[in-house]
């Protein structure tokens, strides 16, 4: 089942790297998502490692490994074929999580082909390029290496996601929480765990929000923040309460309400 998992994988990732790009050829593509990070990513060893036009996808820290592939084929289309395989590859450490929790192949695959199949994935893909959308699939490998008790591949892939977004961080520090509390319960002896993977994914969470922060400057940090407060708040003001009481029922319907049985990780969607 892995090799079938992986082959829909690939098929997945070359279907919407193909729809990506005739997208783009047919100039359907938007300056503000592919052109802005197109620039970026080539900046950063043609022009001044850093420079941006529109100042606003700098924060992303993952530009910095990335221009290292776009420096091979510095072409819009590189980010699409690679954030349609990437996007698409989340499916493969879904599969080896449930087969870890579940012990049968055939259902960790159906769990899988059900990532795939979520059609709310595809608005990424069909919007561009955003390096954010590069996160579940990091955040899945670090799940699924916390779950087996790796903890050096759990911090890893918890970094490199961490990096996609700056408010990436935020998500993987509660990641890390939820870990270290549950590591706390199942060793009860021991008030501190301080090389647990949670208290590790903490700290690696701080360092890089704090680092991100100092390299983009703090006044774009409080700029960022008090618009995305505005933003929440007018959004909460100006849309109808039966709106907002059906946004989690719309979310949660195409997984059938599964998320529900872990109440306690819940509270990582609160940013």
């Amino acid at each position: 089942m892995r090799f079938a998992v992986l082959a829909a994988v690939i098929i997945n990732g070359a279907v919407y790297s193909y729809i990506a790009i005739m997208k783009y050829m047919a100039m359907n593509a938007s300056v503000y998502d592919l052109g802005v990070s197109s620039q970026l990513l080539y900046s950063v060893f043609h022009e001044s490692l850093g420079y941006n036009l529109m100042h606003i996808t700098f924060n992303k820290l993952i530009y910095l490994p990335l221009s290292v592939i776009y420096l091979i084929y510095p072409h819009p289309q590189t980010v699409l074929v690679l954030q349609a395989f990437v996007v698409s590859a989340g499916a493969y450490p879904l599969y080896l999580i449930g087969k870890l929790k579940t012990g049968d192949s055939k259902t960790a695959f159906m769990i899988a082909l059900t990532y795939l199949l979520f059609y709310p994935l595809y608005g990424p893909l069909w919007f561009d390029f955003h390096f954010m959308a590069l996160f579940p699939t990091p955040f899945l490998f670090s799940f699924y290496f916390y779950l087996k008790g790796d903890a050096r591949k759990s911090v890893l892939f918890a970094v490199i996601a961490s990096i996609t977004d700056l408010l990436a961080p935020v998500i993987m520090g509660l990641f890390g929480l939820y870990a270290f509390l549950k590591d706390r319960r199942n060793n009860s002896e021991k008030m501190f765990n301080f090389q647990g993977t949670g208290f590790l994914i903490v700290i690696s969470s701080i360092i890089i929000f704090t680092a991100a922060n100092i390299y983009i400057g703090p006044g774009y940090a409080v700029s960022f923040a008090n618009n995305s407060v505005f933003s929440s708040t007018f959004a909460f003001t100006h849309t109808s309460k039966a709106y907002e009481a059906t946004y989690f029922f719309w979310i949660m319907l195409p997984v059938l309400f599964i998320c529900l049985l872990a109440p306690d990780l819940l509270f990582l969607i609160i940013p």
